[in-house]
C-alpha cells in the first residue's frame, strides 16, 4: 500500500512512494498479521480479572493458494515479558484455501496470576514441525487483568 506523491501529506499508505518504509511496522512485524495464512482471536472483552475466564474464538484465514492438510494451532498467554503464563493446542485441522476455519475455543482461568497487569496473546499455525503463520494481540490491544474487587453478597 504506497502512498500517492500528489496527495501531499502521505499519511495513508505503510510505505513511501519509493517503497520505503515509514517506521509504522517492520516487514517481519507485518506479515504476522498479515500474510497467507493468518491466525485470529475474536475476544468479547480485552480487561479481565483475575476471576474471569478468558474466552477466545480461534481461527485460521488461509489465502494461500494450496490447503494445509495438517496445520496445528497453539496459543499461549504470555506475560508482557514474553514468558508463558498459559498454554495451549488443538489437534491437526485441514484449513482449505480461501476460508476462515473455526479452530476452536480457548477458556484459560486467570485466577492466580498476578495483578494488575498487561499480557499478550499469541497464536501459531505450524504444518508439521515448521510454524506457518504467528499472530500476537500485544501493540494496540493489549489484554488488561487486573484484580477482582467485587463485593459478594
Amino acid at each position: 500500500m504506497p502512498s500517492y506523491v500528489g496527495q501531499g501529506t502521505a499519511l495513508v499508505g505503510l510505505v513511501d512512494p519509493f517503497w520505503e518504509s515509514k517506521g509504522y511496522v517492520e516487514a517481519a512485524e507485518f506479515r504476522r498479521f498479515c500474510s497467507a495464512a493468518v491466525p485470529l482471536a475474536r475476544l468479547r472483552q480485552r480487561v479481565f480479572t483475575t476471576a474471569d475466564p478468558l474466552e477466545a474464538d480461534l481461527e485460521v484465514a488461509l489465502y494461500a493458494a494450496v490447503s494445509n492438510p495438517d496445520a496445528t494451532v497453539r496459543w499461549e498467554l504470555q506475560h508482557r515479558k514474553g514468558s508463558a503464563l498459559r498454554k495451549g493446542a488443538f489437534d491437526a485441522r485441514f484449513l482449505a484455501p480461501g476460508t476462515n476455519t473455526f479452530i476452536g475455543k480457548t477458556q484459560v482461568d486467570l485466577a492466580g496470576l498476578e495483578a494488575p497487569q498487561a499480557l499478550k496473546l499469541v497464536a501459531t499455525v505450524a504444518s508439521g514441525q515448521s510454524v506457518v503463520a504467528a499472530n500476537d494481540w500485544n501493540r494496540n490491544y493489549r489484554l488488561g487483568l487486573i484484580f477482582d474487587c467485587r463485593v459478594g453478597g
